[in-house]
């Protein structure tokens, strides 16, 4: 590695793990908020306009969060791992 090479690498793979579980939680915690908005809709237990409405407003923005956790778990946590495999490469 050229150049001043800084960070923790057992400080970078548990920061890696944890935004991986982040990603997991997360995209979890949104399929169950869809699961209970389906079933709130074939229930009839809300079924109006403002449903709609929210659940389009919901579809894009669940969209947007699930493709962001995508990118984290596909770029930035291999990063991170390579990162800290090459800090402790460095430094041994």
């Amino acid at each position: 590695m050229s150049g001043q090479v800084v960070g923790d690498p057992d400080e970078i793979e548990a920061f890696s793990r944890q935004l991986n579980a982040y990603c997991n939680e997360t995209r979890d915690a949104l399929s169950r908020v869809k699961q209970q908005l389906v079933q709130m809709e074939s229930n009839q237990t809300w079924a109006d306009d403002r449903y709609r409405q929210y659940w389009e407003q919901f579809d894009e923005a669940s969209r947007r969060i699930e493709g962001t956790l995508e990118t984290m778990e596909s770029e930035h946590v291999p990063h991170l791992i390579s990162l800290a495999e090459k800090l402790r490469a460095y430094h041994e």
